[in-house]
């Protein structure tokens, strides 16, 4: 059975916060010199241009992704009563307004 620390025992060592992978780092590092070497080839736009229109748009979408940052949906909720009240509100503003017109000479 394994050892176990008693409660609130603070943690020693493996990697401080914020430090990243090793491992990741590295595949992260090799897959992007293999797209470069790919891209820089000239093989990756003529395999792109001979892929059917669907398929390229597809592709196109996917890399667009890390591209530009998707937007997030909105949602407004309506309620038929504010609107009455705000209503009541332009209309009293509207008014005061009138009667400052017509109170000046």
């Amino acid at each position: 059975m394994a050892y176990q620390y008693p409660k609130g025992h603070k943690k020693m060592g493996g990697r401080a916060k914020g430090t990243p992978n090793k491992k990741t780092t590295e595949t992260k590092e090799c897959i992007a010199r293999m797209l470069n070497d790919y891209q820089e080839s000239g093989l990756m736009e003529s395999d792109f241009k001979n892929i059917d229109p669907k398929e390229r748009l597809a592709i196109a979408e996917r890399f667009m992704q890390y591209l530009m940052p998707k937007m997030q949906a909105t949602s407004m909720d309506i309620n038929p009563s504010g609107l009455s009240e705000l209503d009541k509100r332009i209309a009293a503003l509207g008014k005061e307004e009138e009667d400052s017109d017509a109170a000046e000479p």
